[in-house]
């Protein structure tokens, strides 16, 4: 019985310790014009429902980008999560460096990179939530 007990922590201890870190954060639509401008009233960002995937940290190089939307990726999926009807989402990773999508009717989004090109990157430290926000402009004007 002892050795039972023994094999359920070892087998759940590794998810416990993922548990401790990840990214959580919300996803919200930006539609119309932005642009500022007098007596301009620029529409607010709605929360979204929306898969949201982490891949490992993607350049721009290995994927397709078209129509602002990216496939192809050549880069490993790692996990998948969907927001909340508040777009809000936490997902538990392992640390290191990721790159996160939200899922389209017809592609992977996102519209963040950094200098060296890797497509919306996420550091994920040891018993750390990074925090992001998600924001899909595709139908907005700036």
């Amino acid at each position: 019985m002892r050795s039972g007990i023994f094999l359920i922590v070892l087998l759940i201890a590794p998810c416990l310790a993922a548990a401790q870190q990840g990214i959580t954060g919300s996803v919200v639509v930006v539609e119309g014009n932005q642009m500022p401008g007098p007596g301009q009233k620029r529409p607010e960002a709605k929360p979204a429902r929306r898969n949201v995937v982490v891949y490992a940290l993607t350049n721009q190089q290995e994927t397709t980008l078209r129509d602002g939307l990216f496939s192809d990726l050549k880069t490993e999926r790692i996990a998948k999560t969907r927001s909340k009807r508040n777009g809000r989402f936490r997902i538990s990773l392992p640390p290191g460096r990721y790159s996160i999508f939200v899922e389209e009717a017809d592609g992977l989004y996102a519209n963040v990179w950094d200098a060296e090109m890797n497509i919306h990157p996420v550091t994920v430290t040891a018993k750390t939530f990074s925090n992001v926000k998600i924001e899909i402009t595709r139908n907005a004007s700036f």
